[in-house]
């Protein structure tokens, strides 16, 4: 993601998850998994930046279902890392670590 969540304002993540949004919509139109789960992706990590762990788990977890449809195993792997992520923002450390060695 182009964000950093030191220089961006709320009002810039809201844009920036709006066409996020909106592309993964296109995305899932066209049918193209690839592009739904690395929207996802990007998705998850604005909700990182908003600091809301349950819609970064949520989206990362949805990325995850799509790139394994696909046997994409590196793309795989970035999405568990933000699920990981997700059980890091909500304090549950054994949770990450167990996800990080999946």
């Amino acid at each position: 993601c182009l964000c950093d969540h030191r220089r961006t304002r709320p009002s810039e993540l809201l844009e920036a998850e709006s066409w996020a949004q909106e592309a993964l919509g296109i995305f899932r139109e066209v049918d193209d998994k690839k592009m739904i789960a690395t929207a996802l992706l990007e998705i998850a990590h604005i909700y990182s930046l908003k600091e809301e762990p349950q819609e970064v788990y949520e989206a990362a977890n949805e990325a995850r279902e799509f790139f394994k449809s696909i046997d994409d195993k590196k793309g795989d792997a970035r999405a568990l890392h933000g699920v990981a992520i997700s059980s890091v923002m909500k304090r549950k450390f054994p949770d990450a670590l167990g996800k990080m060695k999946e």
